[in-house]
């Protein structure tokens, strides 16, 4: 029936001829649908058997291609009869559910009701108000296939969302002028509803759920908060003034850990409460992408957003600790203090160099905040939250990056050569140097509360001092540079007749100090280290600076590793060899 009436169509139909085949196609329908229910009646029919199939489903699908080429030429034309296709289907089902025979007929009428609702959708309205449709009804049909125990209406409810998010894509249409109250963004809303309803909802059904069911709960509240979230950052980059994007966005991710929080919380939802947890990630990226798209981190009302974001964030910590929801709450505590510190830091480093430009103000300035956080890390262990009990946390994980960036400033600072501007430059007593000091402190007190809990410290010791040995002999040169006016560079340094000679007495003074100091406190090993440094500078003293040096210049050296010699010999002899456990313990 339908293969002549496609053919003679294909041939002869016109547009004038509507009021006359439209009834002819109605009918047909109707009456190969009226086939299905009196058969239905006398035995319910199988939609394996290949008569069945295609009564049941190849009647309302070929109908449909039909109606669409009729129909073309009217606006709209085609999401009418979606409609009406849908309705009549529903309504069918809904006339013939409760009779034993026709359970199954009544199913599959409501999944072709919902389909041909579904396509009138996408067929009268634009992208945007599509997607959002779908995933809304998507999240509808995902809740009935949970309260009847239908995995095929749950499968079909979550493809209709996912369907709808590739719709948007696909028909993306611009936005409004007015600002979040436009058909994109309120597309994107929607969809985002529709996934954490539905993350939801297999949540609380979970029960019903087969096993392989259980995790896409996580995959569609994911879905949705990653649709919030982006749909969000573009409305607020097509909406909000340059200068204050970062505190709109601030804002956003700050309210939306404290709902996520508390609605989890509500619905004794553990997953959701994750999700506000996980904002700690968030606000990281927010940071590191702040440090290349903007001029510095607290712009426009900038800084009042970092405050609500991070009391946010330590409002959920809190609460996850208390209600003893472990997950990654260590490295949580942990990003979240380098994040904080980051922030911090390139806040002061803009501040001090938009004062004192082109001086090491700015370089003291980040150092001071390392030289907190780290002493932070340590000081408030056993004392007060956020370090009491989250110690591991903070002084293994947290201050071992801090360390790390210590050394990373330290290094960059080695290339400097030391400008106090608009102060005079004075040794040691200059910003570069005094943070360098700062940082130090900050760096032994961490090794000491390592020893306290009971961890080895000696190979981060070696590295300290091998780290703050470099480091004087940069004191020493900028003061050389500044004072004699030799070029901060290593080869001028090393060619340098005076700076030879100063590097020959001041390494014999560092050795002579280490040795002093093993010597009080019987660290044999100590005294060794100082030995070395004083035999390298007695065979400097020979093979460079008596060959190199003027009379002057060898005269003083020599003169003055002699004396040092003859010090470290009367006041500092080698300590007694003692068993290596009460070496461990000095």
């Amino acid at each position: 029936t339908f293969v002549i009436g496609a053919a003679w169509g294909y041939r002869y139909y016109q547009p004038e001829f509507f009021d006359s085949v439209e009834p002819f196609l109605v009918f047909f329908f109707l009456l190969y649908v009226a086939t299905v229910m009196l058969y239905a009646r006398r035995q319910a029919p199988s939609l394996a058997n290949p008569v069945d199939g295609t009564l049941v489903f190849g009647v309302p699908i070929v109908a449909f291609l039909l109606q669409a080429a009729i129909v073309k030429g009217y606006p709209y034309g085609l999401a009418w009869s979606a409609f009406a296709l849908g309705a009549f289907y529903l309504a069918l089902a809904g006339t013939v559910l409760k009779r034993a025979s026709m359970r199954l007929p009544a199913e599959v009428f409501v999944a072709l009701g919902t389909i041909f609702a579904t396509l009138t959708i996408p067929l009268a309205l634009d992208g945007h108000w599509t997607a959002a449709a779908w995933a809304i009804e998507g999240a509808g049909v995902l809740w009935i296939g949970l309260r009847q125990s239908q995995w095929l209406a749950r499968a079909f409810g979550l493809l209709v969302q996912v369907g709808g998010g590739i719709f948007f894509f696909t028909h993306t249409t611009p936005s409004a002028d007015v600002a979040v109250l436009n058909s994109t963004y309120v597309g994107v809303l929607l969809v985002a509803l529709g996934g954490v309803t539905s993350g939801y909802l297999l949540f609380h059904y979970r029960e019903r759920l087969k096993e392989f069911e259980r995790p896409i709960s996580t995959i569609a509240l994911a879905w949705g908060l990653v649709w919030f979230y982006a749909g969000t950052l573009n409305e607020i980059h097509l909406s909000v003034a340059d200068a204050q994007e970062i505190f709109a966005w601030l804002l956003v991710v700050a309210a939306a850990t404290v709902a996520q929080e508390e609605i989890g919380r509500r619905l004794a939802w553990p997953a959701l409460r994750y999700a506000a947890g996980a904002n700690t990630m968030l606000v990281a990226l927010t940071l590191a992408s702040a440090t290349v798209s903007v001029a510095h981190p607290f712009i426009g009302y900038g800084g009042i957003g970092w405050v609500l974001a991070f009391a946010a964030q330590y409002k959920v910590l809190r609460a996850h600790e208390t209600a003893n929801l472990g997950v990654v709450l260590g490295p949580r505590h942990a990003l979240s203090l380098w994040t904080l510190s980051a922030l911090l830091a390139l806040e002061m480093e803009w501040a001090v160099d938009r004062l004192l430009p082109q001086s090491d103000w700015s370089l003291a300035a980040i150092a001071i905040v390392l030289s907190t956080a780290l002493t932070a890390s340590v000081a408030l262990r056993g004392r007060a939250w956020p370090v009491r009990g989250n110690e591991p946390a903070y002084i293994f994980l947290a201050a071992s990056l801090f360390a790390v960036a210590a050394l990373v400033w330290l290094l960059r600072a080695l290339a400097l050569p030391g400008n106090a501007a608009p102060l005079a430059y004075v040794p040691v007593m200059n910003p570069l140097e005094l943070a360098s000091l700062i940082l130090f402190l900050a760096l032994l007190s961490w090794m000491l509360a390592i020893r306290a809990l009971g961890r080895r410290i000696e190979p981060l010791l070696v590295a300290y001092g091998a780290i703050a040995f470099i480091w004087l002999n940069a004191v020493l040169f900028r003061a050389i540079h500044h004072l004699v006016g030799v070029p901060y560079t290593l080869n001028a340094m090393l060619g340098s007749v005076v700076a030879q000679s100063a590097i020959s007495i001041f390494w014999s003074a560092i050795a002579l100090a280490a040795m002093v100091m093993a010597n009080r406190l019987a660290i044999r090993y100590l005294w060794l280290a100082g030995g070395v440094l004083l035999a390298v500078v007695v065979i400097k003293l020979f093979l460079i600076d008596l060959s190199s040096t003027g009379a002057i210049e060898r005269i003083v050296s020599f003169v003055g590793v002699g004396l040092l010699l003859l010090i470290i010999g009367y006041i500092a002899p080698v300590p007694p060899r003692v068993n290596k456990h009460a070496e461990a313990s000095s």
